[in-house]
C-alpha cells in the first residue's frame, strides 16, 4: 500500500506540474495518497475472489456457442478476469471510492461530490477502459511474471497522471459546475454546440472551453463573469 500511495502522490505531482500558474495543491496530493491506500486495502480482498469466480468459463461458453475452436484456454481466463475487473470492480468500487475519498479530503460536501462524480465519471471511465483492458491482457498473457509488477507500477504511474489531469482537482470540477441561475442575463449553447448566443450577439465558444457540461445541449453561464473577456464576432 505504501508503494501505491507514493506512486499516486508522484503521479499527481507530475499532473499538477503541467498546470501553468497554479500552486502545488497539498490537499489534492493527500487525497490521492489516501484514496490509493484505501482502494488497495479493498483490492487485496476483492481480487482473489474475482479470480476465483472468473476463470474464462463464461467467455469459453460464448465462444463454443458461436462455434469457435479454442486452442489456448488460458488466454480466455486472462481476458475474462481483465473484463471483470474493468466492468465490475472499477465502476462499482474503484470510482465510488475515488470520488468519495478525494472529495472528502479536498473538502467537498456530499452534494458536491455526487455532482463531480456525475460530470466526470463517464469520460474518465472511457479512458480507463481504453488504457487498462489492452494493458492487462498483454501484461498477464505475454509478459514474464517477474517483470509484471515493476511494469504495472510504471503503468500505474502513467494512469495516475491521466486520472489526476482529468479528475484530480475536486475544487476546479465543482467551481466549473457551480453556475448560478439567479442572474438575469445568460449565455446559451445552441443545440448544434457551435455558438453561444447572448442578447442576440454571437460570441466565441472559447469562454466555455474545459467545462464538463459541454456535452449537454444547453449550458447556462453567468453573463457578468464571462462577458468581460469574450470577443464578439
Amino acid at each position: 500500500m505504501a508503494t501505491g500511495a507514493v506512486v499516486a502522490v508522484i503521479g499527481d505531482a507530475l499532473a499538477q506540474a503541467g498546470v501553468k500558474n497554479d500552486k502545488y495543491d497539498l490537499k489534492r496530493a493527500l487525497s490521492f495518497a489516501t484514496f490509493d491506500s484505501v482502494y488497495r486495502a479493498a483490492q487485496h480482498y476483492m481480487y482473489p475472489i474475482l479470480f476465483e469466480i472468473f476463470k474464462g468459463q463464461y467467455l469459453l461458453s460464448i465462444a463454443a456457442i458461436l462455434g469457435f475452436t479454442i486452442s489456448d484456454e488460458s488466454m480466455f481466463a486472462t481476458f475474462e478476469q481483465a473484463l471483470a475487473s474493468q466492468l465490475i470492480v472499477i465502476p462499482l468500487v474503484y470510482y465510488p471510492v475515488f470520488f468519495a475519498v478525494t472529495g472528502a479530503v479536498q473538502g467537498l460536501s456530499i452534494d458536491e461530490t455526487v455532482r463531480r462524480a456525475r460530470d466526470t465519471f463517464v469520460p474518465i471511465m472511457k479512458r480507463n477502459l481504453a488504457f487498462w483492458i489492452p494493458i492487462q491482457f498483454i501484461v498477464f498473457t505475454w509478459v514474464e511474471e517477474e517483470v509484471q509488477i515493476p511494469l504495472l507500477t510504471v503503468l500505474g504511474l502513467v494512469w495516475t497522471i491521466i486520472l489526476s489531469v482529468f479528475a484530480g482537482s475536486a475544487k476546479v470540477d465543482v467551481e466549473k459546475e457551480d453556475l448560478s441561475l439567479d442572474e438575469t442575463e445568460y449565455y446559451f449553447l445552441d443545440t448544434m454546440g457551435e455558438d453561444l448566443i447572448a442578447d442576440e450577439k454571437r460570441l466565441s465558444t472559447k469562454v466555455v472551453d474545459g467545462l464538463p457540461s459541454l456535452a449537454k445541449d444547453e449550458v447556462i453561464l453567468r453573463y457578468n463573469e464571462l462577458a468581460t473577456d469574450t470577443k464578439e464576432f
